[in-house]
């Protein structure tokens, strides 16, 4: 009866650790950029956010009054 709940309990732990690197979350004084496939799909000061594998994450103190992206 113990070893169905112990399994049920160690897959629950191991999918909440691989879930929780796919959360981030920017300070409140950052900017937080979510892009994928090039395209910004997310932007706040403070977010935070589900993101997908592959998606590329961007961090950066929100004192700055403009910033430019060149490719």
């Amino acid at each position: 009866m113990m070893i169905p709940i112990a399994a049920l309990a160690v897959g629950g732990w191991m999918a909440y650790k691989i879930s929780m690197g796919y959360f981030v979350q920017a300070e409140a004084n950052e900017w937080l950029l979510v892009i994928r496939n090039g395209d910004l799909l997310k932007k706040g000061i403070g977010l935070s956010s589900w993101t997908m594998p592959g998606d590329q994450t961007v961090t950066f103190p929100s004192l700055i009054n403009q910033v430019n992206f060149t490719a």
